[in-house]
Formats: C-alpha cells, structure tokens, sequence
C-alpha cells in the first residue's frame, strides 16, 4: 500500500513538471524571427501578468479591415526593471510595434518595441531574453533604432 501511494506521488509530480514545462515556450519556436515587421494600431487592452504583458492593439490592413493583435512583451518584472510604468501603455494611444509575427499566422505578435506614436516615446520589450537554438543572438533580435512606422514594412 505504501509502496502504491509512493508511485502516484512520483507520477503525479512528473505530470506536474511535465504541464509546466509545456505551458511556457519559446520565443523563436512561437514566433518568425526571420520576418521582422512593424504595426501601427491603436491600443484596445492592456493586460499585466505572467508569463507577459499582453498588449491588444487594433491594426488596420490596406483594405481597410481592422484586426485586434495580440502584441507579447517581456515579463512584468522585466519590463519595470527595464523602465517601464503600469500605464506606460494605455487604451486609446497609437503606438508602432515592432517585432515578429506568429509562426501560424494567428493575430499574435511577438515585440521588439514599442513607439508612442504622439511623443515618440521607445519602450523596449526588450529581447534580452529570447535566445533562440536557430543560430540567432540577443543582438540580432534587437531593436532598429527606428522610432516611427514611416516608410517600412508595416502590417
């Protein structure tokens, strides 16, 4: 009987490990690190958690249709540690994003920086942390320098 209670303890904390390490992913197995694009929109939601801070922006195509992208940031902790403020992002600024879209092809964009349209403001992500196993570095994945959207490949 001990022996039984012994073996579900050990099975249930490999599932436990196992869950966990599936729920967490890779930048560069989520993302395309080898297209990097810049979005202009309006941000719809701001949402601080773990494991990142999502940031929902509408981002209009050419052909006039309006899509809500799921833009990923850094962890919180990250993030403040790295300068930014709780409401450094807020409903209703139009901001420039740039960074990397999902591999499928869902609304979901992995970010670089983002750029406060109205005062030109560089809030990096910042890549520091996705060191990607496809031969790519911290400063490959790293921000442009650019500080507006003005003639790139904009989303």
């Amino acid at each position: 009987m001990k022996t039984s209670f012994v073996i579900l303890i050990v099975v249930l904390g490999m599932i436990a490990v196992v869950s966990a390490i599936a729920a967490h992913h890779s930048f560069c197995s989520e993302f395309d690190v080898n297209r990097p694009v810049f979005m202009e929109g309006k941000v719809t939601k701001v949402q601080w958690g773990n494991p990142h801070v999502d940031v929902f922006i509408d981002v209009t195509d050419k052909q006039g249709k309006t899509t809500n992208w799921d833009v990923q940031a850094n962890n919180p902790k990250f993030l403040l540690d790295n300068g930014w403020k709780v409401d450094s992002l807020r409903i209703g600024m139009d901001v420039c994003v740039e960074g990397f879209p999902e591999k499928t092809g869902k609304p979901i964009f992995g970010s670089d920086t983002f750029a406060l349209k109205a005062t030109g403001q560089v809030l990096k992500t910042p890549p520091g942390l996705w060191m990607c196993p496809i031969g790519k570095t911290q400063s490959e994945l790293a921000f442009s320098g650019k500080l507006s959207c003005s003639n790139r490949d904009v989303r």
